[in-house]
């Protein structure tokens, strides 16, 4: 009896390990879905999003070129280090000269004529420094100053398209998570409803023809929550490749999409905020302004170059002994006859006018752009207050019909059919206030104003806690 006791308790012991590493696995490969907040989101998208990060790259090389720029300004030293060997009379001369060897015996005819081999060790460092160069380098480094400037700003830019991608991708989700939970609702009470439906029709007490239709409409509605649940699924993965998250990892967003974002604005505020604000338009006019430098870097490479140098070297024979030497002077060149002169000066000149058109061109669409969202967030703002009145007008109906449906004045098709429309009318509404809050995003975007600030409103408007 006590072995019997011993196995039977340990049997236990196993099963009950078993079960617990199975739970244990379980909540491994099944974890609770997180819960994501659109702060957190919009975050995530700014540290993933590869543009911005390209752009980061091409700001730092505008930094870097613009020190390399300013590098000219310093003088420029090279180490040199030769060995020569040789008869040729000049060269054998010349060495000797130079590493301090030269004896009155070389002046002997024989060795002047025909002096035997001769090697030269050499070591040397030699510098340059310009000391007017035609406005040249001060040209450059003001031309990189603003091209530098310049790229700051597409970055500004390129952040503000992560956080409109944000914006809407966390919308997005938003709205087909409450799409699909109203409809999942109404599929829930119809099929309660066609259930009771279906126990009166067996005793007469429905119409077959109603109870059929009813059914049909049953089934348009089980569509909605496949194509829905379809639709909420690929939001999900979108966000997560936003973010540069798995493509399926499980998290529940918090907050509601706004049901009220504020009016518009006057649209001159708007036009102003962009013509001052816009990063686009600031780059333009930054690279509009290296152009304008360039023009007077070319006007000015008539000019002639000034530049001192200098070398101090060693020669020696035998790597012991030598002489020591130096050059030191000052030297200007000047272009007397440059082909290409003319053609790089009008040249430049085009580059500067076509730009000034460009810049021109981008502040005419960027008015355009912003007129079409003013206009557009208006008639979406006027649109809810009427799309609310229907959405109130479709949940009293289905209220009054199932009362009316109870009593025997109303059908279960005529019930279903109010419920396929408040599908319908709460469908609108959400689309319309994602839309609303979509086009107050795009237009803080258009006009460079869709900064951290503009975000932390945002998200304070969805009220997403995590």
């Amino acid at each position: 009896m006590l072995k019997q006791k011993i196995t039977l308790l340990g049997l236990a012991a196993v099963l009950a390990f078993t079960q617990l590493q199975a739970a244990g696995w379980a909540e491994e490969t099944s974890p609770p879905a997180a819960s994501l907040n659109f702060k957190e989101a919009y975050q995530k998208i700014l540290a993933y999003y590869p543009r911005l990060k390209s752009q980061k790259a091409r700001a730092e090389e505008a930094v870097a070129e613009k020190f390399e720029a300013y590098a000219a300004l310093f003088p420029k030293v090279e180490g040199l280090s030769s060995v020569t060997t040789g008869d040729d009379p000049v060269y054998v001369f010349g060495s000797h000269l130079r590493q301090e060897k030269f004896a009155d015996g070389n002046f002997a005819l024989s060795s002047l004529n025909s002096p035997r081999h001769r090697t030269n060790f050499s070591f040397a460092l030699q510098g340059e420094m310009p000391l007017f160069n035609a406005f040249q380098t001060i040209s450059r480094i003001r031309s990189a100053r603003f091209l530098s400037k310049a790229e700051a700003r597409w970055e500004t830019l390129t952040a503000m398209e992560a956080s409109l991608l944000s914006v809407e991708g966390y919308l997005k989700g938003l709205l087909a998570r409450d799409n699909l939970r109203r409809v999942r609702e109404v599929e829930d009470a119809a099929q309660k409803d066609l259930r009771q439906a279906d126990e009166l029709k067996d005793k007469g007490m429905v119409l077959g023809a109603d109870f059929y239709a009813a059914k049909m409409v049953l089934a348009e509605i089980r569509q909605m929550n496949i194509s829905l649940a379809a639709g909420e699924k690929t939001s999900r993965i979108l966000l997560n490749i936003l973010m540069g998250a798995p493509a399926e990892w499980n998290y529940s967003l918090s907050g509601d999409i706004p049901e009220n974002s504020g009016e518009s604005g006057p649209l001159q505020d708007w036009l102003r905020a962009a013509h001052e604000t816009r990063p686009d338009l600031a780059a333009l006019e930054l690279k509009a302004e290296a152009l304008r430098v360039e023009v007077f870097r070319e006007k000015m490479s008539a000019l002639p170059r000034v530049g001192a140098f200098g070398t101090v070297s060693e020669d020696s024979h035998d790597l012991r002994t030598g002489g020591e030497n130096f050059i030191m002077g000052v030297k200007s060149t000047v272009n007397v006859l440059d082909a290409g002169y003319w053609a790089r000066r009008k040249k430049a000149r085009a580059a500067y006018k076509a730009i000034l058109e460009d810049v021109q061109a981008l502040k005419d669409q960027v008015s355009k752009d912003i007129a079409q969202a003013v206009n557009g967030l208006e008639a979406v703002t006027a649109n809810i207050p009427v799309a609310e009145e229907g959405y109130q007008a479709a949940g009293e109906a289905v209220k009054q019909t199932e009362v009316l449906y109870r009593e025997g004045k109303k059908s279960i098709a005529d019930l279903l059919e109010i419920r396929r429309a408040f599908l319908s009318a709460a469908f609108k509404r959400n689309e319309l206030l994602f839309q609303q809050e979509m086009a107050r995003a795009n237009l803080l975007f258009l006009s460079g104003r869709l900064d951290e600030k503009a975000l932390d409103e945002i998200d304070l408007r969805i009220g997403g806690e995590a």
